[in-house]
């Protein structure tokens, strides 16, 4: 990686640094505490119904992250907010580089990460979301990484979004799965 390129992703990693610190603080703000106390009954439950499949299939559960959470909860707001649907950035920046600025490698010896998204004009459940998952052959695969250690689920849920959205209301679904060792 040459430096101009190392130099770009410390910008971004700082960029997003930032947009979590005002997340966490605006959150903090408004009574919503931490992060962590951010999740909802859905998201909470889709991390159960992961881990149920994947208990299922005989390997082990996953950690909630909060640096995941963060994550997927920005790429959600960043979706909804200028109406796309996709694991790049608004900027076409690729998914890895959201996911350092709040789960970053560390000095870890392996590290890996992977996303599955999802959209709906109508409800969800965690056991829809698995359910839709599983039909799909990279997704279940995502669900069933036996690498995988940790989980962020964020559900965010607006009355009309822009752009691919038509200004309809609609629910999207950002799963960040990670692994440091």
């Amino acid at each position: 990686m040459g430096s101009g390129t190392s130099r770009h992703r410390l910008v971004a990693l700082a960029t997003a640094g930032a947009l979590l610190c005002a997340l966490i603080a605006a959150g903090a703000a408004s009574g919503g505490g931490s992060v962590q106390s951010a999740q909802t009954a859905i998201e909470i439950a889709t991390v159960d119904q992961i881990n149920s499949v994947r208990a299922e299939n005989g390997l082990e559960g996953l950690a909630f992250s909060p640096g995941l959470f963060a994550s997927a909860l920005l790429h959600d707001q960043q979706m909804v907010g200028t109406g796309y649907f996709g694991h790049q950035g608004p900027d076409g920046s690729d998914f890895a580089t959201r996911i350092e600025g709040t789960y970053p490698p560390g000095n870890s010896l392996y590290y890996a990460i992977g996303e599955n998204l999802f959209w709906s004009q109508g409800g969800v459940s965690g056991a829809l979301l698995v359910s839709r998952w599983m039909k799909s052959a990279e997704h279940r695969k995502n669900l069933l990484n036996p690498n995988w250690r940790q989980v962020g689920v964020a559900v965010l849920t607006v009355p009309a979004a822009p752009g691919i959205y038509r200004g309809r209301p609609v629910t999207v679904v950002t799963v960040d799965f990670g692994v440091r060792r």
